[in-house]
């Protein structure tokens, strides 16, 4: 399956994000008129925040098996505001994180190492991979990612969505690749990756989408 960032919403065009870009950590609180005509509402970010917990990545060796461990917590949320609107519309706020970078190898000793890639990455094809949960792309998930204001309204309403999202893998201390090897040999982990989350507002009618806000983010 192709996990591309496009706008995922009917378009299929990249533009809509790479001109996003141009926001990168714009920290000021931002109105999004929905329409030329200024009949459509207004969607207004009250407060947002993106951040990694200050605390060190868990360890856990108890496992004769694997190493597992646990990042920090990337932690992302806004509280949306949308002004009055028409029965014959519907709308979706909520995040979308995309992969840019990603490194993750184990080294055992002289034997070599194993490694997770993105291959549209590593290739060129792609300049960024969707992390959506896979059920629902091309949002990050469906529970408190995403909210939905639906017409008719005749009052404002607010809502806060917000994200939580980290690494948690299991490292097997034996070269996977060796059937033979008996002691443990994990000599060596390297781990870098590089994301941007956008809180997007989505038209579920006309199938058009708006970037409210972008934020890039390196854990390491």
């Amino acid at each position: 399956m192709d996990r591309s960032v496009s706008d995922g919403m009917g378009h299929g065009s990249v533009s809509l994000w790479n001109g996003a870009l141009n926001k990168e950590n714009n920290n000021s609180n931002e109105n999004i008129s929905t329409s030329n005509d200024n009949v459509g509402p207004v969607i207004r970010i009250l407060e947002i925040e993106a951040k990694i917990d200050k605390e060190p990545t868990q360890i856990d060796e108890s496992s004769s098996a694997v190493l597992k461990y646990r990042t920090p917590n990337f932690r992302a949320s806004a509280t949306v505001e949308i002004s009055p609107f028409s029965d014959n519309e519907a709308w979706k706020v909520g995040w979308i994180q995309a992969c840019t970078d990603m490194t993750f190898h184990n080294t055992y000793g002289k034997e070599g190492y194993t490694s997770w890639e993105f291959p549209e990455l590593t290739s060129g094809k792609q300049s960024m991979i969707s992390d959506c949960d896979g059920r629902h792309y091309p949002w990050y998930g469906s529970r408190n990612e995403t909210v939905i204001f639906k017409g008719p309204c005749d009052r404002y309403q607010t809502a806060t969505v917000y994200m939580n999202d980290n690494f948690h893998p299991h490292v097997t201390w034996r070269n996977p690749a060796n059937r033979h090897q008996l002691d443990p040999n994990l000599t060596h982990i390297v781990r870098d990756q590089s994301f941007y989350v956008w809180l997007v507002a989505w038209n579920m009618v006309t199938m058009k989408s708006f970037v409210m806000q972008v934020k890039k983010c390196s854990p390491d």
